[in-house]
């Protein structure tokens, strides 16, 4: 039995993989293509052939385009990890670093819609164990999430603190 449900669990990623990776591929396409008509709207400047409000559309498609390449990622991923080819990396790492370099990756474009921005992370170091790569990507969702569903309240709080056996992120909108 536990055999069989080992056999089904791998079917079922092997599935997810491919099918990760079969919507991957014709959105790397239509991103290309919305790259190549922001960059044409960039060289034709402010009064480029279109109307402003199919520029718009365009840049918005952009950037769901890219939205969805993130989500495919993501579960390419955790198929990867539910099939056991890919593990997570355990290891030290400096947290408070880590937190001060992923809300700097985001710091242009809180600038550009004006965000009131505030962090708090402690100067000495925050010493964690775990995977480096999945908190900075766990970090990453979670600005981007404040960013993109907070943006109404323009304001993007951050903060790192340590207790005696571990530490906690919070990222308010």
């Amino acid at each position: 039995l536990a055999a069989e449900f080992r056999e089904r669990e791998t079917a079922i990623s092997r599935m997810l993989s491919n099918v990760s990776h079969d919507i991957r591929t014709p959105m790397t396409v239509l991103l290309a293509y919305l790259e190549m008509l922001r960059l044409q709207r960039e060289r034709a400047g402010e009064d480029g052939a279109l109307p402003e409000s199919v520029w718009e559309m365009a840049g918005k498609a952009e950037g769901k385009a890219v939205q969805v390449m993130e989500l495919m990622e993501q579960f390419f991923t955790l198929s990867r990890l539910r099939a056991g080819e890919e593990r997570l990396s355990l290891k030290r790492f400096e947290l408070g670093e880590v937190c001060r370099e992923c809300v700097l990756d985001f710091y242009e474009s809180l600038t550009l819609r004006q965000f009131e921005v505030e962090v708090s992370i402690p100067e000495g170091e925050v010493p964690a164990f775990g995977d480096e790569t999945a908190v900075r990507r766990i970090l990453f969702n979670l600005i981007s999430n404040g960013v993109r569903y907070g943006g109404d309240g323009k304001y993007l709080g951050f903060s790192l603190h340590r207790e005696a056996s571990f530490a906690c992120v919070r990222v308010r909108d």
